[in-house]
């Protein structure tokens, strides 16, 4: 089948293929017990709601700013057919979904089979989040697996845990169900001031478990809306789950703890065309610097470590000027000019790095 662009097709035809969705999910369902549904959370979000979701986020994007849209848990598309109505097809740039689930994921893709979609049936959790921010998403909708912790397993429990403390430093309740996991870790996915919109249990502003995420909504990002349905309102017909949609807002970024210069010439008061410089004064550096952003891993490292900034950025400042010539290029005059992945290709000495983590288990840190 030839690729289609859906965002090109008009709403009545939106209309038509929005009740072929339909029929494709009533299918797919109806080929797995309750029982199956459950331990996957596979629970699709009703058309009413999705347009109504959609069209909200359309109230807070500006028309003129082109969509970069990402489901982490899409199902057969609810929300992605509901971007297309909500949306002029000339806004949206990009759109991207993960499904774990082949049952449905191999399906979706065959029914949307769409150039603009970039959908992966692949599990979202073991998939690393996109390097750059021009690669990352200004828009995230989401109704995550509705999986309890008891079905979560020992081993996929731990590795999540894992990663969210590596990811946010939260270390979430054992108690908490997989769409806690999902919400803290697609913030890393998202571009600066993106929005996000989930709709998820309401039983997280209730119990214990919970505790971290609301710590999460309140420090980590820019909680914008928390819309409560009332308790005999369930939104979904297959599911007695009183639900919340909760928006927020990725915080702008902050300074960056390091910069270095990306142009410049050898001096008699320089021994290298690039300088790493300490931002202790955590000013906004202008373009005409490289930001260096630690990994997340880094990041947690750093908050309880208070000297490893500096030992870090002592180990920058040993990075011989050969090295970082030979990844760059020099124009007339002797300038020198080094682009951030090929900056990201200089080496640090293995010593060194080693040297910066001596006080746990000395391992090898990925640094920016």
């Amino acid at each position: 089948m030839r690729a289609m662009d859906w965002h090109k097709l008009d709403v009545s035809k939106l209309d038509f293929i929005e009740q072929e969705r339909l029929l494709l999910q009533q299918e797919l369902d109806d080929e797995k017990s309750q029982e199956e549904r459950n331990k996957l959370g596979q629970f699709a979000t009703p058309t009413k709601l999705s347009i109504e979701i959609l069209n909200y986020a359309k109230n807070l994007i500006p028309d003129s700013e082109e969509i970069r849209f990402l489901d982490p848990a899409f199902g057969t598309g609810s929300f992605y057919s509901a971007l297309l109505r909500s949306f002029p097809g000339g806004q949206i740039e990009r759109a991207c979904g993960y499904e774990i689930d082949h049952h449905y994921g191999i399906s979706a893709s065959k029914f949307w089979n769409d150039k603009t979609l970039d959908l992966r049936v692949v599990d979202f959790t073991k998939t690393p989040p996109p390097p750059s921010d021009n690669e990352k998403f200004n828009l995230v909708i989401c109704n995550p697996p509705y999986v309890r912790h008891h079905h979560l397993t020992v081993n996929d429990k731990t590795r999540l845990r894992q990663l969210v403390i590596s990811q946010t430093n939260y270390r979430l309740n054992g108690l908490a169900g997989l769409y806690c996991y999902f919400l803290l870790l697609t913030q890393s996915w998202m571009s600066p001031n993106g929005l996000a919109g989930w709709l998820i249990p309401s039983e997280f502003l209730e119990v214990k478990y919970g505790n971290e995420v609301k710590q999460f909504l309140l420090k980590n990002v820019s909680l914008l809306h928390i819309h409560r349905f009332k308790p005999k309102q369930t939104q979904f017909e297959d599911a007695l789950v009183s639900s919340v949609v909760v928006w927020f807002r990725q915080e702008n970024r902050p300074a960056a703890p390091i910069l270095c210069t990306y142009m410049g010439r050898f001096s008699k008061t320089h021994d290298s065309p690039f300088r790493f410089i300490l931002n202790h004064s955590q000013a906004t550096a202008p373009n005409v610097y490289l930001l260096l952003y630690p990994r997340p891993t880094l990041t947690v490292r750093l908050k309880n470590n208070g000297q490893l900034l500096r030992s870090i950025w002592q180990a920058l400042r040993q990075i011989a000027p050969t090295d970082l010539i030979a990844e760059g290029r020099v124009y007339g005059g002797g300038l020198h000019k080094i682009e951030p992945n090929e900056l990201a290709n200089a080496k640090i000495r293995k010593r060194d790095i080693f040297e910066l983590s001596e006080s746990a288990d000395r391992v090898q840190l990925s640094l920016f």
